[in-house]
């Protein structure tokens, strides 16, 4: 959960809207959640779905984003 911060969302933004029990069940989010990375010279925003998924190399959680299809086909023209 902590590195979710790296995507511009809290913990605690995910509580209040109720996502985040979602995600600790295994499920996406039923809402779209905005996220923003930041590659230094290049700052992208969007929206995701987003899930935690068990069984990382390293333990604990695995953050998963399923970006919008349309940014996908923005980005592939």
């Amino acid at each position: 959960i902590e590195q979710l911060k790296n995507f511009g969302i809290s913990r605690e933004y995910l509580q209040e809207r109720g996502l985040l029990e979602q995600m600790l069940k295994g499920y996406k989010t039923n809402q779209v959640v905005p996220i923003s990375m930041n590659f230094g010279s290049a700052v992208l925003r969007t929206d995701a779905r987003l899930s935690l998924s068990s069984g990382s190399a390293f333990g604990g959680y695995r953050v998963e984003f399923s970006v919008l299809s349309d940014l996908r086909h923005r980005f592939q023209n």
